[in-house]
């Protein structure tokens, strides 16, 4: 069972890892201008190692936590995913697979982007919560906040290069729609 967790931390590892080189590249227009130079493989791999790990880490093999009957783990497990996989596609189709590094565009602000500014993370949380309800995975439920807080520190990259890119408009977006990643909370 130990080489099994020890196994999970590495994966989540590599998620953590991920998402600070993913970070680095957003901190400042001359460290993007690099990552736009790497080949586009390379790019949806570093934004496939800020999502896959979480998703993956739930099916290891680990200690698990009880969250009631089979039927109420299946059907709020599938709710969160469902949900959280509609968000995702619904946010992907209006602004694309890697929208911070994207040449500039128009603001969206229909659809998920009139309940959160950064929708696809959103989306990406709630089917990792999903998952780690219906594998019931304990060390994923642990690493869930730091989770957030991850994507909440990218997103105030985003944001500092959002304002740079579209100024006073993306400022009113922002007071329009307040919350950044989990509706009603922040």
């Amino acid at each position: 069972m130990m080489e099994r967790v020890r196994c999970l931390l590495l994966i989540l590892t590599i998620n953590f890892l991920t998402m600070i080189i993913y970070s680095y590249f957003l901190s400042s227009d001359e460290k993007k201008a690099v990552f736009l130079k790497i080949p586009i493989f390379l790019q949806k791999l570093l934004v496939f190692g800020a999502v896959g790990p979480l998703f993956v880490s739930t099916i290891v093999q680990q200690p698990r936590i009880n969250f009631g009957t089979v039927f109420l783990k299946y059907l709020f497990g599938g709710i969160f995913i469902l949900l959280g996989s509609l968000t995702i596609i619904s946010a992907f189709r209006r602004i694309g697979a890697i929208p911070s590094l994207k040449q500039k565009s128009k603001i969206i602000s229909s659809g998920a982007y009139s309940l959160v500014r950064h929708p696809i993370y959103s989306g990406t949380l709630i089917v990792f919560l999903g998952l780690i309800v219906l594998f019931e995975a304990l060390i994923p439920l642990l690493y869930f906040p730091l989770s957030t807080v991850l994507y909440y520190i990218l997103i105030r990259y985003e944001e500092k290069e959002l304002i740079k890119e579209y100024g006073d408009e993306y400022i009113e977006y922002s007071k329009k729609v307040k919350k950044k990643i989990i509706p009603f909370i922040i």
